[in-house]
């Protein structure tokens, strides 16, 4: 059976649009691309534990901050704020799950 955590590098596909419309953010799409190597591990209990020991943190992150944005949409009348403080969430949700789905990939390797 794959790993169906692998089929998130096809994410990483949208950072061509960066070529095609001259945006940059659209880079930051590349970063999907370290998902295919985790179409060589074989999910097995202990990596599915990692797993959720990860996303759940990770959800909270995501739920806290787009709580903070929608809360303070208010204060500020810029819709460029707005959308950079929903980018800022979902990057901080992602980074907090890579990391410590990296901590605990080390941890597990180290025995």
């Amino acid at each position: 059976m794959k790993n169906p955590l692998g089929y998130l590098g096809f994410l990483g596909l949208l950072g061509i649009l960066s070529l095609v419309t001259h945006h940059w953010m659209y880079l930051w799409f590349f970063c999907f691309f370290i998902f295919f190597v985790f179409f060589k591990v074989i999910p097995d209990e202990l990596f599915r534990e990692n797993i959720k020991r990860s996303a759940t943190p990770a959800f909270f992150t995501s739920l806290v901050l787009y709580v903070l944005t929608v809360a303070f949409r208010p204060l500020y009348n810029s819709d460029a704020v707005y959308m950079a403080c929903l980018i800022i969430a979902f990057a901080a949700s992602f980074l907090v799950f890579f990391i410590l789905l990296a901590v605990y990939s080390a941890r597990e390797r180290r025995g």
